[in-house]
């Protein structure tokens, strides 16, 4: 905070560093889950809000024994190098359709966060956002239908262990058309339907659940030890656009995010809400088909803003427990040597017992997903036995193992994909001029001899944030560019760890 700069000639830039203390806490109010929810007394979704009002506009709940398995599968992911794979789903506002590029929507978001990261620690980072697309050719009563909450995902979970994948550590469920925040009958009994499918889906991998119904994950934490919680927006850290000549003095990345009543409809603007190119032109490849300027923007899409705070809440609460996770194995190490023991990451024994309980899970004890057969003809036995599939449509898992031609008798058609298009991608709408970019900087890394230019890029955003705030006294309370620097010093010490 209060940086300084002298004319363009001198390169002396002066600032000075906010209290560290202050801004760790400011994030953790802000993005990190509460893990002190108790689900054996917390019995209703009323009852949690009487608990811990603000969750939503904060990071979010989980509870004690379930942060605990997600340490026990980043710390899995480490100790065999294997891939920890993130299934992102729910409605198609939430997969960023309807006025986004892909690269803006959440999942893509957190992909670029701890994607390097997890490089580093020699972990792919899987990220598969698969839903349906808005559809056309309906009538107005079934798009109605569709956008009921949990309607659009029983396609996909009919196929679940093919369509999503087998090999699944992490789902987030994000259903923007539940009605206030409320599933009824059907949402509640579909999504159960879905949660089983995907603890079923795998034999060497188990789901943490984010998100859905609350009333179906206490079941299924409390009768079968399934690993659960509800991520929120942190919008409480999010400072207030409440006047357009005010918003310069605000972060980039939180201009026109939270509105009062009085200007919301700055909030709601397309221009601020949207910011999508549809082409790119780099010289000599101009399409023959005229583009437009701009992806359509389809009514109650959510901006891209959203999308990028809801992937920065999500990267957040993976860091903290992978940080919680390195110093549980950095602790057990020092004390009991190396290697680290089996029983505290093995999953063999964890995931036999979730499915085991799963499976014997009867009407009395979880009753939603048994609730099908009477609401929408689905017979019972879906809610105990592993679904797969085989389809055309995408995105989906495995495509080459999982088309319908891979079905089909003495065919001579290839099941192999010609591959997406492969040119170029501009970032610019994903990280504005001005701003940190965590991927420029990742990309440095530590060696020596990029010292140089990691020093240009320090005072290159210095010199363009003194230029956009010049006349700004305030502390910067909660931004989310300083979400980004905690992200760079959580790398950074991870880093310094493992070496």
């Amino acid at each position: 905070k209060n940086v300084q700069a002298t004319d363009e000639a001198d390169d002396t830039v002066t600032w000075e560093l906010e209290n560290i203390d202050e801004r760790l806490q400011e994030r953790i109010n802000m993005f990190m889950v509460s893990q002190e929810v108790d689900l054996g007394s917390i019995t209703s979704a009323e009852a949690l809000d009487e608990i811990a009002p603000s969750w939503k506009e904060k990071g979010g709940w989980t509870t004690s024994r379930s942060w605990d398995g997600l340490k026990r599968r980043l710390l899995h992911a480490l100790m065999t190098n294997s891939p920890f794979t993130v299934v992102v789903t729910g409605s198609w506002q939430s997969m960023g359709y309807g006025g986004n590029h892909g690269h803006q929507s959440m999942a893509a978001t957190m992909e670029s966060l701890l994607g390097p990261l997890f490089d580093k620690l020699n972990v792919q980072l899987v990220v598969r956002a698969i839903g349906l697309p808005p559809l056309t050719g309906l009538n107005s009563q079934e798009e109605n239908d569709l956008m009921v909450g949990g309607r659009s995902t029983l396609i996909h979970s009919l196929g679940w262990s093919s369509i999503y994948g087998s090999d699944v550590d992490m789902v987030v469920w994000d259903d923007y058309n539940l009605e206030n925040g409320q599933s009824d009958e059907t949402a509640k009994a579909l999504f159960d339907l879905f949660a089983r499918q995907a603890l079923l889906a795998g034999d060497t991998s188990l789901p943490f659940l984010w998100g859905g119904d609350f009333d179906v994950l206490r079941n299924l934490h409390e009768s079968a030890d399934v690993d659960v919680g509800q991520l929120g927006n942190a919008m409480a850290g999010v400072d207030e656009t409440d006047s357009e000549s005010a918003v310069s003095s605000l972060e980039w990345a939180a201009q026109y995010l939270k509105c009062s009543s009085k200007t919301q409809r700055y909030c709601d603007g397309e221009s601020y809400k949207f910011d999508s190119h549809c082409w790119v032109d780099h010289g000599g490849n101009a399409p023959p088909t005229p583009q437009l300027d701009h992806i359509p923007v389809l009514p109650t899409a959510i901006g891209w803003r959203m999308h990028q705070i809801k992937g920065y809440t999500l990267s957040y609460n993976i860091l903290a427990a992978l940080d919680d996770a390195i110093d549980f194995w950095a602790e057990k190490t020092i004390f009991e040597g190396h290697p680290l023991a089996d029983e505290n990451w093995h999953m063999g024994e964890y995931i036999t017992n979730v499915q085991d309980k799963v499976k014997a899970l009867t009407e009395s004890d979880a009753p939603h997903c048994f609730q099908l057969e009477e609401l929408m003809k689905l017979p019972k036995r879906l809610c105990k036995s592993r679904m797969k599939g085989r389809t055309e449509h995408t995105p989906r898992a495995n495509p080459a193992d999982t088309s319908l031609r891979t079905v089909i008798t003495n065919s001579d058609v290839s099941v192999e994909s010609d591959g997406l298009y492969e040119g170029y991608l501009s970032d610019d709408a994903m990280i504005h001029s001005g701003e940190v970019n965590p991927i420029e900087i990742a990309n440095l890394g530590k060696d020596p001899s990029n010292a140089k230019e990691r020093h240009l890029l320090q005072k290159r955003w210095l010199r363009q944030r003194v230029m956009r705030r010049a006349d700004d006294k305030s502390s910067g309370r909660v931004l989310l560019s300083s979400m980004i620097r905690s992200t760079n010093q959580r790398t950074a010490a991870i880093g310094d760890i493992k070496s």
